[in-house]
């Protein structure tokens, strides 16, 4: 699916018109327009060729839907890429259950969550899953996971070489990840403000991966092996003390090996746990949903109502380029997702 195309056509009436489609919505545009209208659209057209090294193409591009697109009408995702979509939330349908048997603790999150907020799923052009727990029930999701994923031929990665040391759940073929799960850690430090633990997290952090990311790249000793260092580390610079009030939530350093923002959240903004909808299927929450989307991150995503500031800011384009080259991944995907609805007729999910 192209993010964008333009067209240039005669009307029914002999006009000449512009076409422009973004992210599914398609607008028509006179060629007579205003001077101003019309030199936008003859960027615009010259866009297909600098959009990938131009900040200011992109600037006018995200001005442009900004102020002419409601975001939230957006049509969905279609053809391919709708259909590795489907499979990823597909795979999410069925573990839901196992989170609830085992009563984990678990909500839908980051790009997900804003799916949540604005399109009721997926966001058009996202093609991942998101799904976060605290450190306690993270930890013993990862036993659970460990013994109840074979029923579903999927398996459980922790930190394969040269990616990020979180939990990703997949197909046993190999073929995709299904979801990414992430730890959460809590601050019980109640002298520290919100500045004063990015601080300390960033410190911890630069030391932690300068004393291990090159025994982890290489294998020679696991994430889960350090979590326990990792934890007297944050103690130690007094992110965590041995008694207080629970105040903050941040993401765990374990899971942030190239990505340097915290996520830091106040605890109130976490409970109680609401319920939404994503894709049609009830997930959990945080109760103060665009409180937790604007720390996300250090607030990443800005306005939760505009589109993204730049093309290099859409994330997963080797999900988009592998659908569009089709063939033999394109085969498998279908073949996957006639297995997941097999998997979901036999159970008990509807």
């Amino acid at each position: 699916m192209g993010l964008y195309s333009i067209e240039n056509i005669i009307d029914k009436k002999g006009q000449r018109r512009k076409i422009v489609k973004i992210f599914g919505i398609k607008m028509s545009f006179k060629r007579a327009v205003d001077p101003d209208v019309g030199l936008l659209m003859k960027e615009m057209t010259d866009l297909k060729l600098k959009m990938d090294k131009s900040i200011a193409y992109q600037a006018q591009l995200k001005f442009f839907l900004d102020t002419a697109c409601d975001i939230t009408k957006c049509k969905p995702a279609t053809g391919n890429v709708r259909l590795l979509q489907d499979v990823r939330a597909k795979a999410l349908k069925l573990l839901i259950p196992i989170f609830e048997k085992y009563n984990i603790e678990w909500w839908i999150d980051f790009g997900s969550l804003l799916g949540v907020y604005r399109h009721k799923g997926f966001i058009p052009w996202d093609t991942d899953v998101d799904v976060t727990c605290r450190r306690t029930d993270y930890m013993r999701l990862y036993e659970i996971l460990k013994e109840e994923l074979p029923k579903y031929n999927m398996t459980l990665s922790v930190g394969e070489k040269g990616r990020a040391h979180f939990m990703k759940v997949a197909d046993k073929g190999g073929l995709l990840t299904y979801l990414d799960i992430f730890p959460f850690d809590t601050c019980n430090n109640p002298e520290l403000s919100k500045k004063d633990l990015h601080k300390k997290w960033a410190s911890v952090r630069t030391d932690f991966y300068e004393k291990y990311f090159d025994k982890l790249e290489n294998g020679a000793i696991s994430i889960w092996d350090l979590i326990p260092e990792l934890e007297r580390m944050q103690k130690y610079a007094g992110m965590q003390a041995d008694e207080g009030d629970e105040k903050w939530l941040f993401r765990g350093i374990d899971s942030a090996t190239a990505n340097k923002k915290p996520s830091i959240h106040l605890l109130e903004n976490l409970y109680p746990l609401q319920k939404g909808v994503w894709e049609g299927i009830e997930v959990n929450i945080p109760n103060k949903l665009e409180e937790w989307l604007h720390e996300c991150e250090d607030g990443i995503y800005g306005d939760l109502m505009t589109f993204p500031t730049s093309y290099s800011a859409l994330k997963h384009q080797n999900d988009f380029k592998k659908c569009a080259n089709g063939g033999n991944f394109i085969e498998k995907l279908k073949d996957l997702n006639k297995f997941l609805d097999e998997l979901l007729s036999k159970s008990e999910i509807k």
